[in-house]
């Protein structure tokens, strides 16, 4: 996990390369299944901080992970922020996977 986070942050200094949305949710999902809920976050932070576009998956996938994790406050938080920011999502993403 740490050398994935070290080569995720290596390849951003490179020279024409950018990471975008689906970079920054791709790790936030790795995060979120390996059960790094502090990681996770970090990495939505970075997305708002550095202005990438926050899509109805990258908050699904988001509220997913937390809702695993138990922490229900902060499902009800993103989903607050996700519709505060006109995003919506669909209900069978949002459905819990079996």
């Amino acid at each position: 996990m740490e050398k994935l986070w070290l080569f995720f942050n290596w390849v951003a200094g490179f020279k024409g390369f950018k990471h975008d949305q689906f970079t920054y949710t791709t790790m936030l999902d790795i995060f979120g299944e390996a059960g790094k809920v502090s990681s996770m976050t970090h990495v939505f932070k970075q997305m708002q901080e550095k202005g990438i576009k926050i899509d109805d998956i990258t908050y699904t996938s988001l509220m997913h992970w937390l809702s695993n994790a138990g922490d229900v406050d902060e499902v009800v938080q993103i989903w607050e922020e996700m519709r505060a920011q006109g995003c919506w999502s669909s209900i069978f993403r949002i459905r819990r996977k079996p």
